[in-house]
Parts: C-alpha cells; structure tokens; sequence
C-alpha cells in the first residue's frame, strides 16, 4: 500500500519540484509502486550495502563518501526515496520497451542540495549485482563487468571537475553500461547499434576490396560533405544517385579519407557483393576519455571485440564497426603530427561525412565548452594549439562517421586507405 503522503506520482513530482522531463514515468508509476517495502528499508540504500558496491567498483574514498551522501539524504527524503525505487524498477526490471518510453532522464533540481546531484548515480548503482550476475550468466568474465561499470565513476568525477560539486548527470549513456548493451574491451568500449549511415558497402569479390557507396539522393557540397554541414546550408549542392538495373551499379563513392565524390562509378554488380548498411547489426566504438589513446591499445580493443561478442551474444550476429566522432575528423591529419594518436586512429577506418556535422564535440571535450574569443583560448595543448590556429585561419571543425568491417581487420595497416580488404 502506497504511503498516504504520496500516493499518486503527481504529489512525489510536486514534493521534489520536478519538471516535465519526468512525465512519461508517471504511465509506469503504478507498477514500481506496487513492490515498494513502505514498512522496511530498501536494501541497496543502505550504508552497507551502498559500501560494498562502490568497494566492488574499486571506487577511491572521495567517490565512495559522494554516493554515501546521496544514499543518507535519500534515506531521509521519501518523495525521493519513491522516486528512485521507480527508477530502479525501469532500469533492472521492466520490459525493455517500458524504460525506452521513459524518456530522457532528467536531474532533480540544484535547490534539493548536494545529495540530489547523486540520484542518478545511485539509482544505476542500485543494480550492480543484478548486472553482474547477468553477466555472469553469458559467461563474460567479471574484470569485464567492473572494467565496464567503472565508467560510473568517471563520470561522477568529471561531473565534480566541471561543477565543484560531486553529482551524476550522465544517465543517459551510462544506462547502456548497465543494461548488457555496452562493455569496455581494454581501451575501447562497444556497444550494440544497427548501422545508422546513408551507405552501402560493397566487397569486389576478386580482390577483396571495400567501397561505400553513397545512398541515393543524399545532399553534398561541392567537397564532399553534407549540405548542412559546419552549422551551414549550401544552396549549392549536388545530389547522390544510387541505381542499379541488375547488370550494374551506378552510385556515388565515398572516398575512405570522408567525402563523396561527384563522378559517378559503375560497378559491375557480378563481381560486388554487398556487406554493410543501414539497419544492418553493428557495434558502436567509443573512446573513453580516460586517457591516451594508445594506438596498439585501441587495436588491441578491436580485436577483443571481434572475439567477446561472437562468443557471449552469438545471436548477435556483427555486420560491421561503426563510431561518429569528433576524433574523427579527417582535417586533423591536416593540422597534428602523422605519429599523433588521433592521426594514426583515425586512418585506420573508413571515414564517412555526417548531416549536420559540427563542432560542438570538438570543444566540448577540448575547451570544456564553446570558445568565445580564440585569442584567450588555453592553448596548454598541440591539439588546442592546431584546434584555435584552424578556427583563426576561417576553418571549421566537424565530426565524421566510421565504418570497419571485421573480416578486414589488420590494425596498423591503413587498410581502406590502401584501397585494400580481405583477399576472397
């Protein structure tokens, strides 16, 4: 039986001051509600159990005392504790498509105090042991689970570099890492996506080679890249054609380097074979920024992929690697050293131009946010250094896309700058 005081989600979101991006929980409230212990502790709020997981998480002592903060204001808030137990619910026990319905998961207003800013936090962290012993039922090695889960506080910490204050605000993309839908492999992290690129990816089957194709009727500029591209809109654009009459393939290739190319190619459709494309089962690459990018590390990441998930989700059949990223960005090659991380990391895939590519991650994750005067930029760095010089000589910086095909996995050897592949 619901606690008098707040019996309806309505009065819970009046208590805490929530705003409108909570709503879509209320379609749900009912359910959570129902195995709330209103006569009993909730076991993963209390200070043992909260010290434990953060001790399983290897957390250092300041993280492990902010999600102690968190849990004893909860403990005294019950609009908040009713709140979290509904998060709970969504994340580790409700159907899939019950949490995807809701929504983007706010933050509870700064007016709460310093141990609201850990809600989030808490409630992704309420479910450590159901996450490993999920894992642990697909036989995937438990440094994997709390090299994974370690990314909770990382971001718990950078949340502190940025505000002064220790909080959570991240859930957004920390849910995929504790749901099985994300693991970190070394350097790398993967995660299940279906390719979402305007592309089809062709093997000549004679040689092996790789060659993408643009899809037909997608708008470049005169370089090869997206109309909309830079926060612009170029009224001079050509249009991508993608036919084929059964004989052959008339399309628009998209150099490995990142850009479409206006003349047409025929491709005998005989001797092509298509691999990748839209929709089609694929593994997300992110980095990390807990470090260097270690190019042997990075490879390394690529090849535990290819043999992690085959092996704990052979249902899951990968047709391809994909990333979109500001590392990405071909134009570094024009201004960081051939031997720089980010150079040797990016020409290791396939690169593709992205709608609406901008800058905005760029400075996000270099200048901590958008840089107003270029001349006060800090300039601590070879990558700020070429990132302000680019933007005073009237350059713009965008993301790109990336495909790698697992079969041609060769790190190091540049294969699709080569015009190369696997040999069939």
């Amino acid at each position: 039986m619901a606690h008098p005081e707040f019996a309806n989600p309505a009065e819970v979101f009046e208590a805490l001051g929530l705003g409108t991006e909570f709503e879509p929980w209320k379609a749900s409230w009912a359910s959570s509600q129902a195995t709330y212990p209103a006569r009993r502790e909730i076991p993963w709020l209390t200070e043992a159990w909260v010290a434990e997981a953060c001790a399983a998480l290897k957390m250092p002592a300041d993280a492990a005392d902010a999600f102690q903060l968190g849990r004893a204001w909860l403990v005294q808030n019950s609009a908040a504790r009713r709140l979290a137990w509904h998060g709970h619910d969504l994340l580790f026990h409700a159907p899939a498509e019950t949490l995807q319905a809701s929504g983007r998961w706010g933050v509870l207003p700064e007016s709460l105090g310093d141990g609201a800013r850990m809600f989030q936090g808490l409630v992704l962290l309420s479910g450590h042991r159901i996450v490993r012993q999920r894992h642990a039922a697909r036989g995937i090695p438990e440094t994997v689970t709390l090299d994974t889960l370690s990314d909770l506080e990382l971001w718990t910490r950078e949340y502190k570099r940025q505000t002064g204050h220790w909080g959570c605000r991240q859930f957004g993309w920390l849910r995929h890492h504790f749901t099985c839908d994300l693991f970190k492999l070394g350097r790398l992290q993967f995660n299940f996506h279906p390719c979402r690129f305007h592309v089809h990816v062709f093997r000549h089957t004679p040689t092996g080679r790789v060659v993408a194709l643009a899809e037909d009727g997608q708008r470049f500029r005169a370089d090869g890249q997206y109309w909309n591209a830079d926060r612009t809109e170029a009224e001079d654009f050509w249009t991508s054609r993608f036919e084929c009459d059964g004989r052959l393939i008339r399309a628009n290739r998209i150099d490995p380097a990142g850009f479409a190319v206006r003349e047409p190619v025929e491709l005998p459709v005989e001797e092509y074979r298509k691999e990748f494309g839209w929709g089609d089962h694929a593994l997300g690459i992110h980095i990390a920024a807990s470090g260097p990018m270690d190019h042997a590390a990075c490879g390394d990441s690529m090849r535990q992929a290819c043999d992690f998930f085959p092996r704990h989700f052979p249902e899951y059949r990968v047709r391809g690697f994909c990333c979109s990223s500001w590392l990405l960005d071909a134009q570094f090659e024009a201004h960081l050293a051939p031997e720089s991380n980010i150079v040797r990391f990016l020409r290791e895939y396939h690169l593709l131009p992205l709608p609406g590519a901008n800058d905005e991650q760029h400075f996000e994750r270099v200048f901590d946010g958008p840089v107003a005067d270029p001349d006060r930029a800090p300039q601590n760095s070879s990558l700020q250094k070429a990132m302000i010089r680019h933007v005073k000589q009237g350059g713009r910086w965008r993301g790109m896309g990336c495909f790698y095909l697992p079969e041609d996995l060769d790190w190091g050897q540049q294969v699709y700058r080569k015009g190369a592949g696997t040999k069939k």
